[in-house]
């Protein structure tokens, strides 16, 4: 069985590699820039120092749009999320740690209303264990601690 999924799964790479050479050699999906001979562009690239965006350390704001307006805090490491000092020093509950984009995080919603946050009473009202979840958008936590 094992040496029918390696096959299998070479030959998937091998499809898909050879895809990619394909439609950039064809220039059928090249866009504008690229068609005048230029390099490829994008005209709402945002020129950023990271890769990823993080909110200013210890700050608030008010994130606006037509339909809705939230009041945002943000922790030491630019999260909308309770100190992580409190978590790591909570020894009452079982902790875990939820990783994820914008949706993770609840953009666009109240604190309290992001999946996270209605996971994690979901979860406390079923069980006699305590759990706290500790809510990341990607890339702001790795960039002081990893990086």
């Amino acid at each position: 069985m094992k040496p029918f999924l390696s096959k299998f799964f070479i030959s998937i790479l091998i499809f898909l590699v050879s895809f990619e050479i394909f439609l950039r050699v064809s220039g059928k999906y090249n866009t504008f820039s690229e068609l005048n001979g230029k390099n490829y562009s994008f005209k709402f690239r945002v020129n950023r120092p990271t890769w990823y965006h993080t909110n200013k350390p210890n700050t608030s704001r008010i994130k606006k749009e037509k339909e809705w307006q939230y009041f945002n805090q943000y922790n030491e490491f630019g999260n909308r999320e309770k100190s992580i000092f409190n978590f790591i020093n909570d020894t009452s509950s079982i902790k875990v740690v939820c990783l994820g984009d914008s949706f993770t995080e609840g953009d666009g919603a109240p604190y309290d209303s992001s999946w996270v946050r209605n996971f994690e009473q979901k979860i406390n009202s079923k069980v006699n264990i305590k759990y706290k979840i500790y809510n990341i958008q990607c890339g702001s936590l790795w960039k002081r601690c990893v990086l």
